[in-house]
């Protein structure tokens, strides 16, 4: 009607721009409003199933498991890593030309054997996580 009306827009035409605007922003706030609701509702959802879950003993054994395979991968990456470190050590064919080579390669061999003794136990600690978890 103000828009359309001369009289009218020159009488309420500053005001009714006023009440648009504030209509305007009204329905901006209202929506906003209801995003932080809906996301408040969700987020009570989530708590309420963690507070139902943590109620239950099965809930415990499941962190628990989760907790150990963690650990589990954990150490057997560590593990790949100290044979992929390994390895070429022992697929190398050298043999030694000389006296002094061979002396050299002896040493580098008692090294390799004493790091893979040293290691022995993690990797039998591994072997028996393997198995609780597992099997």
């Amino acid at each position: 009607m103000v828009d359309s009306d001369p009289l009218a827009k020159d009488l309420f035409g500053d005001k009714y721009q006023k009440v648009n605007k504030s209509w305007d922003d009204l329905k901006i706030a209202s929506a906003n409003r209801k995003e932080k609701l809906e996301g408040l509702y969700l987020f009570i959802d989530l708590f309420s199933l963690i507070l139902f879950l943590i109620s239950k003993p099965i809930f415990f054994k499941i962190i628990i498991a989760i907790n150990q395979a963690l650990q589990y991968y954990a150490l057997a990456d560590e593990a790949e890593q100290f044979i992929k470190e390994k390895e070429p050590l022992v697929i190398s064919e050298d043999v030694g030309q000389d006296e002094e080579t061979v002396q050299i390669l002896l040493k580098k061999h008692q090294a390799l054997e004493d790091d893979l003794n040293s290691y022995e136990y993690n990797i039998n600690s591994l072997r028996n996580q393997a198995k609780v978890i597992f099997f």
